[in-house]
């Protein structure tokens, strides 16, 4: 059994909890703010990480949202008609797909956090925006590990420079106790990959034996 599928049953009770809605309600407050920021974006909406979809309410209007997560677990208790199962990491979207793309609470489970913006990047369209959370390493965000969870942090200065090589320009940042928001976009200027175009394909299904 997984992490998250044993997970999945109480996430949505437990941010209800008077000291995770604490929290939350914090970084829902940050996330409002970068959300007003933005221009309207029509188009198709991108949400990364998606799980239970308890974070939708904080995205911007879309006039159609495509939820994503790797896990079946969490991503079943979605209510959202559009939903896939795919690595956040190697998403099977062509080039430019989306006006605008979020990752709530995902940044934090990815090892190779410079891979995935350069995903993210790839399916953006140029003038579109990212909208994600990453956690800073701090003694509040170790503790975390105590639930068996395999995270990795970012200090601001750390992703700011991962940012900026990977293409990036910062619109917008935030900070709350377990977590920083921040509002990216596109640089204008053509962005030349460092990482082989081979990892962004999408991966190919594989037969199962039942040997």
């Amino acid at each position: 059994m997984t992490f998250w599928r044993w997970k999945a049953p109480v996430y949505s009770f437990a941010r209800r909890l008077p000291l995770f809605c604490h929290l939350l309600e914090a970084e829902k407050n940050n996330l409002a703010k970068l959300v007003r920021q933005l221009p309207s974006l029509p188009g198709v909406h991108l949400d990364l990480g998606s799980g239970t979809g308890d974070h939708l309410s904080i995205l911007p209007v879309a006039p159609k949202r495509l939820l994503v997560d790797f896990d079946f677990d969490m991503l079943k208790r979605n209510a959202n008609a559009h939903r896939a199962i795919a690595r956040a990491e190697q998403l099977p979207f062509c080039n430019q797909s989306f006006s605008f793309v979020s990752a709530i609470g995902l940044l934090e489970y990815l090892n190779g956090g410079d891979f995935f913006l350069n995903e993210v990047r790839r399916v953006l369209q140029p003038e579109g925006y990212f909208l994600f959370t990453s956690s800073p390493p701090n003694w509040a965000n170790w503790m975390r590990f105590m639930w068996g969870e395999k995270l990795y942090f970012y200090s601001e200065q750390r992703l700011r420079d991962i940012l900026t090589t990977a293409g990036w320009r910062v619109i917008g940042h935030e900070r709350s106790w377990l977590q920083e928001q921040w509002l990216v976009s596109r640089e204008a200027q053509e962005f030349i990959r460092l990482i082989p175009q081979k990892l962004f394909l999408p991966a190919q299904p594989r037969a199962v034996s039942n040997r």
